[in-house]
């Protein structure tokens, strides 16, 4: 994967003990050489997005009709 754009999404423990998600992504900067000079790129927090995305999930199945 060297040299390429990378996105990962994985869980981690934080320092309190709770368990959050991750999503990492990142790109490498080339230089005039076409040489990777640095990567550059951003994580966020996501704990409370896959949270809302869970419920509503959840929502959707136990709501839907002969199920639940």
């Amino acid at each position: 994967n060297e040299g390429k754009s990378f996105a990962h999404e994985y869980r981690i423990r934080h320092a309190d003990g709770s368990i959050r998600t991750i999503f990492d992504r990142g790109f490498p900067i080339r230089n005039d050489q076409g040489e990777i000079h640095k990567y550059v790129g951003v994580a966020l927090d996501i704990t409370e997005q896959k949270k809302a995305e869970m419920k509503a999930g959840l929502y959707r199945f136990y709501s839907t009709p002969g199920v639940g």
